[in-house]
């Protein structure tokens, strides 16, 4: 996945963009628990509904980040649950220079990860998945309908799951490189990833 890449940069905090792999379009399905007693929508159903989810505070974010990303001009969608040890490892957010100009686009990135090398990320602008022979899913979330994409990474045995919101374009994905790093890191457990889907709000 390549994020949008504008003719004007102006990064707030860090200027680091990345990639993951390069698009396909697979006709066979790669499941990753197809040796399982349970699917992967089976798991989603029976995920913690959101009302016993325990939330976090500010998305561990700070108050200057914050005023960042309500000043980009678009809907910033976080999370307001993570499981215990996550911390925020990068944030990026860049303010379009032209409104009218759409190759000069807003966008976010915030990337979290735990002492386990286990990472998550959530932003904006993102232009492709690079996993190989993925599988689809779909999570029903206040924010509407969610669709996951799963499957390994081209060439790797890396893990990662990918979720785009139908309606406004933001995109969470855990496992693989995250922005502002070259290092690979393993994805939280689909449960985990579940909990932190239903969690995601917009920042007001």
């Amino acid at each position: 996945m390549y994020p949008f890449v504008p003719r004007s940069v102006a990064v707030l905090i860090n200027i680091s963009l990345f990639s993951v792999g390069c698009s396909s379009n697979p006709t066979v399905a790669y499941s990753p628990i197809a040796n399982s007693t349970s699917t992967l929508q089976s798991v989603i159903n029976e995920a913690t509904p959101i009302a016993a989810i325990p939330e976090v505070s500010e998305n561990l974010l700070s108050a200057e980040q914050l005023m960042q990303l309500k000043q980009l001009g678009i809907k910033v969608v976080l999370p307001t649950y993570l499981p215990a040890g996550f911390k925020v490892t990068y944030f990026e957010a860049h303010r379009q220079k032209n409104p009218q100009d759409i190759t000069d686009s807003a966008y976010y990135r915030v990337s979290y990860a735990n002492a386990n090398n286990i990472c998550i990320e959530v932003g904006s602008g993102y232009q492709a998945v690079w996993i190989t022979n993925p599988s689809k899913s779909q999570l029903e979330t206040s924010l509407g309908d969610i669709e996951i994409t799963y499957g390994k990474l081209r060439r790797s045995e890396t893990m990662q799951y990918w979720a785009s919101i139908k309606k406004g374009g933001q995109v969470v994905y855990t496992g693989g490189k995250l922005s502002g790093s070259s290092e690979i890191c393993n994805p939280m457990s689909l449960e985990d990833f579940t909990k932190v889907l239903k969690s995601l709000t917009v920042l007001e």
